[in-house]
């Protein structure tokens, strides 16, 4: 009998996947980020497959939803990240429903009213309950380097873990014994007797100190960003903001932008920015290409940003992955530049519940260092994750005297340095990118921080702020941080056991619950 088997995710493939690349995310100079991406698309697994009589698996995985991660380091100042997706699964122990988890959540009520009793006909009352057996988690390690030098992530789908009964208080006859037996065999009982990690994945990046340089200043002056409001909620919308910058000393013109989504099948369109672009049916998998024909000029130091704004149908699966790549091609002094970017956001999660709520919004900026002159954007992501819309919804934002207002989107006011966007209904699971761009001033110095106040008819008040980018003679964009709901892969199963005494013991325990467990069953 196979002791795990796995079966694939919505795609029809079981992957654990790395990938290591060098952006480019061209500045002034040429900077550029470091980035890894790890993840694994797995639909369920079955584990420890015929221990015990009559159960087909001791445990059985269902993923709602798969772990994606990407780290991301620049060398500068706040310029590394980890970002993507923690894993929700679902447990069942001899097929019976146990836990839906999440990150940080340990179980340890997975075998509830467990007892060895009744396995000794006529010692029921001699004998107490035992507490569980086994530990439920999902592990989950980010690190990330203030000074942007390295990220890193380490994480797995599930960890099983098997306790010896001392390990988790237990002091009843059975159990004495039992611990006894488990401290002759050498094994130290104040510790689990091993583990097993489904799916484990991690990776991490290192950058110099002070960034990565490629080129002169002439090299390529096109830096483009994407970037996504908040996660996909069926029935709701989402949108993608490009935004094309010129670091360079040419104009470019004649820039021409493409966009490829692919998704969930029934995924519509609803709107892009400036208007008039394209859309086209793709070739499979893709869904659209999306052409905005020519949104130049952009002159040196200059910044456009686009949106696409995407329905999600409702009847797209929880889990499942939207993933867009955007080309950029424009002219620059008689040559043709090109840039290129791949964002595997956003995740369908499931729709929210209860009244309207904003707490998961956010703000962030597009770079995390800039140079006087530059001009660069704050978005801000405004998301209602609860399940009733929200109304009357306002945002208003003051900026730093530092930078000198540029525009902004959806038809912003502006009094002063305060300008105000009048949103109106937010409806339940949608998300919206508001755009601000703003330009450095020549004297200015120091980061450059921005709160935005975001407000409803439902909520109180909610500022979100972002630190915002460090004064430097250097271009560096900042990693994708949408809105959310409040480099070495070591294969699908780690384990780790004290010894082979410690397996045995495991799976011996293992083995003696579910026949209670299944004993159980029958009776009812």
């Amino acid at each position: 009998q196979s002791l795990v088997d796995v079966t694939a995710g919505d795609d029809g493939a079981i992957d654990v996947e790395a990938s290591t690349s060098l952006p480019a995310t061209g500045g002034q100079n040429d900077q550029r980020a470091v980035s890894a991406s790890v993840s694994a698309t797995i639909g369920s697994v079955d584990l420890l497959n015929s221990l015990a009589p009559g159960i087909a698996s001791v445990l059985a995985v269902s993923v709602a939803r798969a772990p994606n991660y990407t780290v991301v380091a620049t060398g500068i100042p706040g310029g590394a990240a980890v970002l993507g997706d923690d894993p929700i699964v679902n447990v069942s122990i001899a097929g019976q429903n146990v836990a839906t988890l999440e990150a940080g959540d340990v179980e340890e009520e997975t075998l509830v009213g467990l007892t060895l009793g009744d396995l000794i006909d006529g010692l029921d009352p001699l004998l107490a309950p035992l507490q569980p057996i086994v530990r439920l988690s999902i592990p989950v390690t980010k690190t990330v380097a203030p000074d942007g030098t390295s990220a890193s992530v380490d994480a797995a789908l599930l960890r099983i873990e098997i306790l010896p009964p001392a390990a988790v208080g237990a002091t009843e006859p059975l159990a004495e014994v039992l611990n006894q037996l488990l401290a002759a065999l050498g094994l130290d009982l104040t510790q689990p007797l091993g583990f097993i990690e489904l799916a484990p994945l991690s990776a991490s990046v290192v950058a110099p100190v002070g960034g990565i340089t490629c080129g002169g200043p002439t090299n390529n002056p096109v830096e483009l960003q994407k970037v996504n409001s908040g996660p996909a909620i069926p029935g709701s919308s989402f949108d993608y903001t490009i935004a094309v910058g010129n670091v360079g000393t040419c104009t470019l013109t004649n820039v021409r932008v493409n966009d490829v989504l692919s998704g969930p099948a029934g995924t519509t369109i609803l709107s892009t920015e400036p208007a008039g672009a394209t859309i086209t049916p793709a070739a499979p998998p893709a869904l659209f290409n999306i052409a905005f024909p020519d949104v130049g000029p952009i002159a040196p130091n200059g910044r456009v940003t686009l949106r696409i704004r995407v329905q999600v149908p409702a009847n797209a699966t929880v889990g499942s992955r939207y993933t867009d790549f955007v080309t950029v091609a424009a002219d620059c002094d008689g040559r043709t530049v090109t840039r290129e970017f791949t964002l595997t956001e956003p995740a369908v999660e499931a729709p929210g519940s209860g009244p309207c709520a904003i707490n998961g919004s956010t703000k962030s900026a597009s770079h995390v260092e800039v140079f006087r002159g530059e001009q660069f954007a704050y978005f801000v992501n405004l998301y209602n994750s609860g399940g009733q819309p929200c109304t009357g919804t306002t945002i208003t934002d003051a900026l730093d005297p530092r930078v000198t207002f540029v525009s902004c989107s959806d038809g912003c006011t502006a009094n002063g340095r305060t300008l105000t966007f009048n949103v109106g209904t937010l409806a339940p699971g949608q998300s919206i990118t508001f755009r601000i761009i703003v330009q450095v001033n020549p004297d200015a110095t120091g980061t450059l921080p921005n709160t935005a106040r975001a407000d409803t008819n439902e909520t109180g008040p909610v500022d979100l702020t972002t630190p915002g980018p460090n004064i430097t003679g250097r271009s560096i964009l900042a990693p994708n941080d949408p809105a959310a709901t409040p480099d070495r892969i070591r294969g699908l199963v780690r384990t780790g056991f004290d010894s082979m005494w410690g397996l045995a013991a495991a799976l011996g325990l293992a083995a003696l619950a579910l026949r209670r467990v299944r004993r159980e069953a029958t009776a009812l």
